[in-house]
């Protein structure tokens, strides 16, 4: 049998009656060097509904856009900065520079850079573009975003605890930039916070206009209903990787799990990600095509949100076909010999969080 995509507009439809959310990745970050200007603003000339910004700190408290606390990852810290090299268990496994060893001054002498997932295997992304862009501080992120077309932000918090120990308040400092911004009262735009600490999410609830959104960086298969009901105290949202939605058999994908099915009769919302574009992080029955898994989550799995470092694809699909029975029909996820649509590459190994202690 196949796993079709049905050729209706109700089963393309998320919980809330609407498309899933186009939610970026450190802005449209396959473009440019994640959580830049030039990220940003690309991200809401291609549609994108909700930009995001995963929140750092440098060593003066000044808080910032970036995909990663290491600098190594997205700057070209390696090439000043060697002598900060540290490693630090409760962050990553591995060493780096990280922004809270270094002054705000110290960081702004950075430049972006871009190199994308799979760059040793010589995809590349954009490499006209690689260092160009700027950081943006939450404050600056937060104007920009009230001054576009977008509906809402998504601010993500990690290491919160080990800040503190360093004498710098994460949840504080983006709480008061949101008040400050006037997000606390913002009807027109809405505001997800997320995290995979529930103290995190628990310190949001006195935004009663914010939705709260898990982050479970590990994959899970189902959630049981003691679990469930406890996440709906401090969550309205969970945010999964993809190999927590699919049954993998090696390149291929046999079925789909009860996650979206459970979360949904929990009147808990899903989000799904990171979607990359590369041709190498698909199966061999997505025809390495990134519309036919966009079609799969949306239509086939109806989830909620979908995060995505390539927020134009995500509009060509909804925008040109979503609503097309005869153009929907070319992105069928056939299915051969009984199997599901494939997933080539299995989803990568997360760090444990605490967040895991609700799943299994």
């Amino acid at each position: 049998f196949a796993a079709c995509l049905a050729h209706n507009e109700a089963n393309a439809l998320a919980s809330n009656g609407e498309r899933p959310l186009i939610i970026t990745h450190n802005g449209a970050s396959g473009v440019y060097a994640g959580c830049t200007d030039l990220a940003y603003q690309q991200a809401v000339k291609d549609g994108a509904d909700i930009i995001d910004c995963s929140v750092r700190m440098s060593k003066d408290g000044v808080a910032f856009c970036l995909g990663s606390a290491d600098l190594i990852a997205s700057t070209t810290a390696a090439t000043t900065f060697m002598t900060k090299v540290v490693t630090i268990s409760e962050i990553q496994n591995k060493s780096g520079i990280f922004s809270f060893d270094l002054s705000w001054s110290e960081i702004q002498t950075l430049k972006p850079e871009l190199t994308g997932p799979f760059a040793q295997a010589g995809l590349k992304r954009n490499p006209a573009a690689k260092n160009a862009g700027k950081f943006f501080t939450l404050p600056e992120f937060l104007h920009f975003a009230k001054s576009s077309n977008v509906s809402g932000i998504l601010i993500e918090i990690e290491d919160a605890p080990y800040l503190a120990t360093r004498g710098l308040g994460l949840v504080d400092a983006v709480s008061g930039a949101l008040v400050n911004a006037s997000y606390d009262k913002e009807s027109k735009q809405q505001v997800f916070i997320e995290s995979d600490d529930s103290s995190v999410l628990s310190a949001f609830k006195k935004f009663p206009s914010f939705k709260r959104v898990l982050t479970v960086g590990t994959i899970i298969s189902d959630a049981s209903k003691p679990s469930v009901d406890e996440i709906k105290e401090f969550a309205h949202v969970v945010m999964v990787t993809r190999g927590s939605l699919v049954k993998v058999n090696g390149f291929f994908l046999t079925g789909f799990t009860n996650l979206v099915e459970n979360l949904h009769a929990a009147n808990l919302s899903v989000h799904v990600g990171p979607l990359k574009n590369e041709f190498t992080n698909f199966g061999f029955d997505y025809f390495a095509d990134p519309m036919v898994e966009i079609a799969t989550y949306s239509a086939a799995l109806v989830v909620d949100g979908i995060v995505t470092e390539f927020p134009a694809t995500a509009t060509t699909y909804f925008s040109k076909y979503l609503f097309d029975a005869m153009h929907i029909e070319q992105f069928q996820i056939a299915a051969t010999r009984k199997s599901f649509s494939a997933q080539a590459i299995p989803a990568p190994t997360f760090v444990k969080t605490a967040s895991e202690h609700y799943f299994h």
